[in-house]
């Protein structure tokens, strides 16, 4: 409790002070947890050193709480310590902690060690492999991406929605328009899974940066509202028909927006700079006008006329 408060004084004060805890290892994993919350990376790595030197052997659940910690530094030299500790326990053929080996070494930039506790895990289960998708493409390998999803589906291992979130963000960044258009079909038709609005917008965001903005126009229109925050994804299409000085998306994704959320002055503002990279300055005094008449005040310490 205190640990989890951010009192890791009064923590260690009971640890250090009553014998039966002191010798307890779910009261040092309490505090390395409590150390996790709080980002002190370094008092966590301290404990674990602490209460090996008070013979308390760590276990897996202290592992499972350090690696992310270490992932979030990152630090690749901590993380070969904490896997040769692994190794020593024995714990190295526990999948969770291969598991989390896989995404540590990734989040470290060692896409080699990532495979390697990929390789060595004998029954990979969907985490495995979503972890391992994950690294190829947090290291922008997005070949390797695609080339293991499709080696995935042919084991007994179902994708989850994380794997095609991870596999769609790859071909984002990538531009793999129509292996991401097909991933989402895929998601749906072949394994039940509804696209939420993570899945959605990588399409929509990697449509629109290959200048595809009518399909991702057409996708936005057929999801289903009741199961997608669609204002993101229209504020998505609207940001790239402003940088595109696409007018026709732009004022329709602009009107669907401003319908959704009226009260956002950022949409009015971005359809008004469409207006006036066209030269139709009226038309975007019209949006500014509307604006007002609305109660959408302007940004504070600038005044669009003054572009205008």
């Amino acid at each position: 409790m205190y640990a989890m408060c951010g009192q890791l004084d009064s923590s260690v004060g009971l640890v250090h002070g009553v014998e039966e805890i002191r010798d307890d290892i779910v009261a040092w994993n309490a505090m390395i947890k409590g150390c996790g919350v709080f980002g002190e990376v370094q008092k966590a790595i301290g404990f674990t050193v602490e209460m090996q030197r008070l013979g308390i052997d760590p276990d897996d659940v202290t592992f499972l709480e350090i690696l992310p910690m270490i992932s979030s530094i990152p630090s690749l030299k901590k993380g070969m310590e904490a896997h040769g500790q692994i190794v020593k326990r024995g714990f190295q053929n526990e999948r969770t902690i291969a598991n989390s080996l896989i995404s540590m070494y990734g989040r470290c930039g060692s896409l080699r060690h990532s495979v390697d506790a990929f390789s060595g895990i004998v029954n990979k289960d969907v985490i495995s492999w979503t972890s391992m998708i994950q690294v190829y493409a947090w290291n922008g390998h997005a070949a390797g991406v695609v080339e293991l999803f499709d080696l995935m589906k042919k084991t007994e291992v179902k994708p989850n929605r994380y794997t095609f979130l991870a596999v769609l963000s790859a071909c984002k960044n990538t531009g793999f328009v129509d292996d991401g258009m097909s991933l989402l079909k895929c998601m749906e038709e072949q394994y039940g899974l509804e696209p939420d609005v993570e899945h959605i917008s990588c399409v929509v965001d990697m449509l629109c940066h290959t200048g595809h903005l009518t399909d991702a126009y057409d996708l936005i229109r057929n999801t289903i509202s009741e199961h997608v925050d669609n204002t993101i994804l229209w504020g998505i299409l609207l940001s790239a028909s402003r940088s595109c000085g696409n007018l026709v998306i732009g004022e329709a994704a602009a009107r669907h927006l401003l319908s959704l959320d009226p009260e956002n002055r950022a949409n009015y503002k971005m359809l008004a700079d469409i207006y006036v990279s066209l030269g139709r300055r009226d038309s975007a005094d019209d949006i500014l006008r509307l604006s007002l008449s609305r109660g959408v005040n302007s940004i504070p310490g600038c005044s669009w006329t003054e572009g205008f």
